[in-house]
């Protein structure tokens, strides 16, 4: 018979499986028992079958069986449970009562998560009884045993003997022999430490084997303990003996985490010792290289982000009072969608970690623009009673918390802020809403701490190049992630193995040795179906092994060309240009001849808006046409702006113009080899700091 759980037993398992898998996503049956296991709970100690049959037995979890013999759970929401969990968290945070209250008035004794212990076996008195027969029964056939293998005395020593014990006083009492211990009948098993003490008393240490001689019982040692893992043996079991408060179970967490990154830091200069020891062959180019016969490392896993205890569907967890969606309808363009815009801006922030958030509190930034560049932010609390069905409440948009700040808000609403680079090649020409976002489909798919940690853990591994601005070091390598990513998903090179545990994508990248280098996802915790694991090559360990898993066929590189016709323009198509270009067009005329001239004097670009690839040609000396002092800015021999071409039919249009680091940063999503006009030096880049 299963052991009963209780209500906090309940609760625990509640917190457990919502805080690791999150509510309302599937997660994969053996996952569970891998998260069941590292939380030290055996289904089999508490008298289940299986982690399936505990799960099975509980109100809050929904088992699904697919082909294949896969199981997957899901955990539904439950309100009570929520608030009895936010409430542990606050009486921990809770002043203590004043002196001189009445103790004995005491409040309702609330839920609290406890961990489910096995049931105690009971130790009864046949048990101890037989114990004791088995042995007194042992200690018989002993006591036989030698006295067999004991010689007989002669009888003259036999009279002596009989004598001397006649002349001897009787002893007054004869003093028994020591007998087995025998609990009193009803006495259970110790729990907790005691019963930890108890097994430990409980181990073998010395055994008594008979001397094939004299019969005596010579003590032999026990075998030795088998060898155990450092990573377990260092880290101390938890005690749960005890009922234990949510705070003090996040704090053991959170101690535990901080134990196992420092073994993993020691990890790493070992590692980083013996790669330095081993001495790294240079090559024509003067990059170092791998010794022969050493394998790529592993790479390092990126932490997972714990952002499970925010919302993840916004408007279905999130309560908007009247008065702040109303300023919010006011700040936004009247075109716009305030609850889509919302929905998917609270995504972006959500996935690739751009904003900031507590248990309790939350902000993040939206698409749209203030009168000073800025983002307009809105912000989340997190409410100890539940309104509406929600537990989260909007309490600002951008600052404002009554919504009166905003009430002569302009008519056309707030600016829409360019996504990057690539937005001037044709979407900013169309409305916000007609736009494909990259970093959209991005977030969408795959969720990572940071920008930072990415683009930190990707340079590790690639040649530096100048991937952005002093201000923005990632700017350019952000942008070409992205609308790689875009392209790899349009032209469906998206890897994924057939039990769904593991995917990849190809960045595009290599390393100094020429290895391609892929982006490797495994099954997210959330609405987001993945999570963004670590960069990696093929034949590397670690997290991203399963590249080289049989039947797993490492993804393709994205593909913008397919002929010379897509960079050589033809050379009798005419030229078209747009009316806000017509001052330049002299210049653009110079361009196209210098370009027919030599066809490595265009700069291919892909534009994820239309899928399409166009052309990028220098305009020299040339300030932004769609400013006032276009029509007066004289040319010089420095290239300033590119003109981007269309290919339409027959014929080719000048359609915008860019800046150079824009330019460089469409260009360098097609190919590493530019131009020579598209100098990274003149637009402003400069290499990161990590990478240097």
């Amino acid at each position: 018979m299963a052991t009963k759980l209780t209500a906090n037993n309940l609760l625990y398992l509640y917190g457990l499986l919502t805080r690791e898998f999150g509510v309302g996503t599937q997660a994969f049956l053996p996952r569970v028992e891998e998260a069941f296991a590292a939380d030290g709970i055996d289904p089999i100690a508490l008298e289940y079958t299986d982690a399936a049959d505990l799960l099975a037995s509980l109100d809050f979890v929904t088992l699904t069986a697919f082909k294949g013999g896969r199981v997957y759970a899901t955990v539904v929401r439950r309100d009570d449970f929520d608030e009895a969990l936010a409430a542990a968290g606050e009486q921990e945070e809770a002043k203590p009562a004043k002196k001189g209250g009445k103790p004995w008035k005491r409040k309702k004794a609330a839920l609290r998560p406890v961990k489910p212990q096995p049931r105690p076996q009971k130790a009864g008195k046949k048990a101890a009884q037989a114990s004791a027969d088995a042995g007194a029964a042992a200690a018989g056939a002993a006591s036989e045993q030698a006295a067999e293998k004991t010689p007989e005395p002669a009888a003259g020593a036999a009279d002596a003997q009989k004598a001397d014990a006649a002349t001897e006083p009787a002893p007054a009492a004869t003093e028994p022999a020591p007998a087995v211990a025998q609990e009193p009948e009803g006495d259970t098993a110790p729990s907790g430490t005691d019963a930890a003490a108890a097994v430990t008393d409980a181990e073998p240490r010395e055994t008594a084997a008979p001397d094939q001689e004299s019969g005596n019982a010579v003590p032999t040692e026990a075998p030795a303990a088998a060898a155990v893992d450092d990573d377990w043996y260092d880290e101390p079991e938890p005690d749960y003996s005890v009922a234990k408060t949510l705070a003090e179970i996040l704090a053991e967490s959170r101690a535990q985490e901080a134990a196992r990154a420092e073994r993993e830091a020691a990890r790493a200069a070992t590692a980083a010792d013996q790669a330095a020891a081993e001495a790294p062959v240079a090559t024509a180019q003067g990059e170092a290289t791998p010794a022969e016969g050493t394998t790529a490392p592993a790479p390092e896993p990126l932490r997972a982000p714990r952002r499970d205890y925010l919302p993840q569907d916004f408007w279905m967890e999130v309560h908007c009072p009247d008065e702040l969606a109303a300023a919010l309808a006011r700040v936004l363009p009247i075109d716009a969608d305030f609850h889509t815009t919302v929905q998917e801006d609270w995504q972006v922030a959500l996935s690739t970690g751009t904003l900031e958030a507590t248990r309790s509190h939350a902000e993040f930034p939206l698409r749209y623009l203030r009168e000073d560049g800025s983002p307009i932010t809105i912000s989340l609390n997190r409410r100890s009673r539940v309104r509406t069905g929600k537990r989260w409440e909007v309490v600002a948009v951008d600052g404002d918390t009554t919504g009166e700040q905003h009430e002569g808000a302009d008519a056309e609403g707030a600016a829409v802020a360019l996504e990057g680079a690539w937005a001037r090649l044709s979407a900013v020409r169309l409305p916000a809403y007609r736009r494909v976002s990259p970093l959209r489909q991005v977030s969408e798919t795959f969720v990572f701490p940071s920008w930072e940690n990415v683009c930190d853990d990707l340079l590790r591994i690639t040649p530096a190049e100048p991937w952005g601005t002093q201000d923005e070091p990632y700017r350019v390598l952000r942008e070409y992630l992205c609308v790689t990513f875009a392209a790899a998903v349009s032209q469906d090179k998206l890897s994924v193995c057939p039990d769904g545990s593991f995917a990849a994508w190809h960045t595009g990248l290599r390393t100094g040795n020429y290895q391609p280098v892929y982006a490797c996802l495994t099954p997210g915790n959330g609405t987001t179906p993945w999570r963004l694991s670590g960069f990696s090559v093929a034949g590397a360990g670690g997290t991203c092994a399963r590249l080289n898993t049989p039947g797993f066929e490492p993804p393709a590189p994205a593909t913008y060309l397919v002929s010379l016709d897509d960079v050589r323009l033809a050379p009798d198509a005419p030229v078209e240009v747009d009316d806000a270009l017509t001052p330049l067009a002299s210049t653009i005329g110079t361009a196209v001849a210098h370009a027919r001239a030599d066809w490595r004097h265009a700069a291919p670009v892909w534009d994820p808006q239309d899928q399409r690839t166009k052309l990028l040609l220098p305009l020299e000396g040339t300030g932004d046409p769609q400013s006032a002092d276009a029509a007066d800015s004289s040319p010089c021999a420095a290239v300033e702006r590119a003109v981007l071409l269309e290919h339409a039919g027959d014929t080719y249009r000048a359609t915008a113009t860019l800046g150079l680091a824009d330019a460089y940063t469409c260009a360098r999503v097609v190919s590493p080899t530019l131009p020579a006009w598209l100098d990274p030096a003149a637009a402003g880049l400069v290499l990161p700091v990590a990478a240097g």
